[in-house]
């Protein structure tokens, strides 16, 4: 018995499977994409850790105390029943120029003038810190507080504190001079 094996077995041939055009463009792409997002996260990473956030406030207990202590004297003016009339005698030549201001304050009270007070006023420009005064105002009398200052021409912030006794009161405006 004899086999016959060449009908059978045929010898290997070497064809190359051909693909379409493309066909490994979007496996690139994919990876190029997680590539990516994977260096833009990385990036932020770092910069987030090589720049962590410095203290906003060295003491916010403090500073928190402060405001809420200016948060009860501005509605200590209200149980008080104390009135602040503010005027600014507008001496202004020039608009470029900064002029010499009278400040006044009258205080009264339901039971009359309010007497024998010291009165500050804090001048903040907001857009020129550096100009920025604080003067405590002579009395004239009968509730009466006057001072002289210098502001430039444009929009200011007043904080005018009225103290008597263990009776303090905050009062704001906003006007430009």
């Amino acid at each position: 018995m004899s086999f016959d094996f060449s009908n059978t077995i045929q010898p290997m041939t070497t064809t190359a499977t051909t693909h379409p055009k493309g066909y490994y463009t979007w496996p690139i792409i994919i990876a190029l994409i997680f590539f990516v997002v994977f260096v833009v996260n990385g990036s932020m990473f770092y910069i987030s850790i090589k720049n962590a956030p410095a203290v906003v406030n060295d003491d916010p207990w403090a500073k928190g105390l402060a405001y809420q202590k200016e948060i009860d004297q501005e509605n200590r003016a209200g149980q008080l029943q104390w009135v602040t009339t503010f005027t600014i005698t507008n001496d202004l030549v020039s608009p470029e120029k900064s002029a010499a201001r009278y400040l006044k304050v009258h205080v009264t009270s339901p039971l009359g003038d309010v007497t024998g007070a010291t009165v500050t006023v804090h001048s903040i420009r907001p857009s020129t810190p550096n100009l920025d005064t604080k003067i405590t105002l002579k009395e004239e009398g009968r509730g009466i507080y006057s001072g002289d200052t210098t502001l430039v021409y444009g929009l200011w912030q007043f904080e005018i504190t009225v103290k008597k006794g263990d009776e303090s009161i905050l009062i704001k405006e906003e006007r430009t001079v």
